[in-house]
């Protein structure tokens, strides 16, 4: 994965800080601005010579830098106690202290001295950007409407507070891997004329990751459950999900998130739906008698949902003035090709000369080594720089060298156990779960290995299961299937 170079990084809180000090000169004298509300409008700036001049060098000071950053770290944390108190002003005052302090000596400042700088300065910044917010100020740099109705407040605060602090990391991450999909994505919400910034959705999802599972058994880039996967034309079964899919079910979030809107005609409430379900959302608001999402009492995980989505929207809409200066990883490129019979992935790779973990990343959706013999034919993804060689490949060889024979298949759909026979296993509710000894496969005392660790130990090769844990024991849980070797569910018995 791509990082920022090291003077990219070195950079950024000098330029995010000479961005606010300018916009924040310029708030006495009545800058103008874009509101946070979904009927933003944009003033005309001022007038060049009626902006406050920034003078290149400060005049020397018998200060020491080391003095300078102690009274600027004072001055900061001034800033955030205002900000928590909801004293704007007052904050705004204390941040333009320490700003015009940094700015002034930043020169002067050698070897650590200069490291705390900048670290002064980007922790500065990151309250800037907060009185911006709660003022209801903008830089004007982003001058397009929002369609999906932003609203800032204490709670969208606090998880921008958490994006741009403890859960930084994840967030650039997240950022870096957007760039893969963020085409793809765009393109289905043009075509299905929905608000682009739905595309940041997955950041708080899924990660952008095609093969995030949740414990609610929600899988893909859009999270979809089974039941709503299925009703929105996803195929889910042994051979394939196309929840992992990640332009099908871009399709059926999109389909989705259309239907809610539609039946509420407010993106919280269809957001709040994609999250808990539309039943439980218009149950709530017929309880309040309101459709104001923030007067709503839902669950606190649809509570946090929206604010959450909010905050990663705007880093996401504007990463660089938030102090994330990322590389994006490329756009995915595929064509899909078209198999009139069963392949197996190893051997079409070798045959096509396609590297087998490449063709497997592009295939997410496939559960197992081989296509789905449920669907033939069946198209597959390969990369498109590669996609005229593969259908060359394919014309110049003979189909029973391509595709499995129907004994094969059916050996495929029916496989025996090697080694001896497998064996399922019933948990039931309020049994306590004790997973096998890893010699005899009898219960053992242990209570730390997971069903999952269990079910392995039966095999010499690796099993699968829904993914709960003996740890927590099985009171509550329904029967579970336990998956063989084979990559199939077995019977519970």
């Amino acid at each position: 994965m791509a990082q920022p170079t090291t003077g990219r990084q070195n950079a950024a809180p000098r330029r995010l800080a000479l961005a606010l000090m300018g916009a924040f000169l310029l708030l006495p004298a009545g800058c103008a601005y874009i509101r946070t509300s979904s009927s933003a409008e944009v003033a005309a700036l001022p007038d060049p010579d009626d902006m406050v001049a920034v003078p290149e060098k400060a005049p020397k000071s018998t200060v020491s830098p080391e003095d300078v950053a102690k009274r600027v770290d004072r001055l900061v944390a001034e800033t955030e106690d205002r900000l928590e108190q909801e004293q704007i002003e007052k904050a705004a005052a204390a941040y333009r202290k320490a700003l015009a302090l940094l700015l002034a000596h930043r020169d002067e400042a050698k070897g650590e001295t200069a490291v705390r700088f900048d670290r002064l300065l980007l922790r500065a910044n990151l309250a800037g950007v907060r009185i911006a917010r709660l003022s209801g100020v903008l830089l004007a740099g982003e001058t397009r409407v929002n369609e999906m109705g932003l609203a800032f407040n204490k709670e969208v605060e606090r998880w921008l507070t958490y994006y741009l602090t403890s859960g930084r990391g994840s967030m650039t991450k997240f950022l870096e891997r957007m760039g893969a999909y963020e085409d793809m994505i765009d393109a289905v919400l043009a075509e299905k004329n929905l608000p682009a910034d739905i595309k940041y959705l997955p950041i708080i999802e899924s990660g952008f990751s095609p093969y995030a599972y949740s414990p609610a058994a929600a899988v893909g880039l859009w999270q979809f459950i089974p039941g709503t996967g299925k009703r929105f034309g996803l195929t889910i079964n042994e051979w394939v999900d196309e929840r992992r899919d990640p332009v099908k079910s871009t399709y059926a979030a999109a389909a989705y998130l259309e239907t809610l809107h539609g039946m509420f005609g407010d993106w919280s409430l269809a957001l709040a739906s994609y999250n808990c379900g539309e039943d439980r959302v218009s149950g709530a608001c017929r309880v309040a008698g309101t459709k104001n999402f923030w007067e709503l009492s839902l669950p606190s995980e649809t509570t946090d949902y929206v604010p959450k989505f909010y905050a990663a929207m705007m880093i996401a809409r504007e990463p660089e003035l938030y102090g994330f200066y990322v590389e994006p990883e490329p756009p995915i490129q595929v064509e899909r090709i078209r198999l009139d019979g069963v392949v197996g992935l190893r051997a079409f790779a070798e045959l096509t000369t396609v590297d087998y973990e490449e063709l497997k990343a592009l295939n997410p959706e496939l559960l197992g080594a081989y296509t789905p013999p449920t669907a033939i034919p069946y198209e597959i993804n390969v990369p498109a720089s590669r996609a005229d060689a593969v259908r060359v490949a394919l014309a110049e060889t003979a189909p029973e060298k391509v595709y499995l024979s129907k004994a094969e298949i059916t050996k495929l759909q029916k496989p025996q156990a090697r080694g001896g026979s497998v064996t399922y296993y019933r948990v039931k509710k309020a049994t306590p779960c004790r997973p096998l000894r890893e010699n005899t496969g009898r219960p053992s005392r242990r209570f730390s290995a997971s069903i999952r660790a269990s079910a392995r130990r039966t095999s010499s090769a690796p099993a699968r299961s829904f993914g709960f844990s003996a740890a927590r024991g099985a009171k509550g849980l329904s029967t579970k299937t336990i998956w063989t070797r084979s990559g199939r569910p077995g019977r519970s018995a």
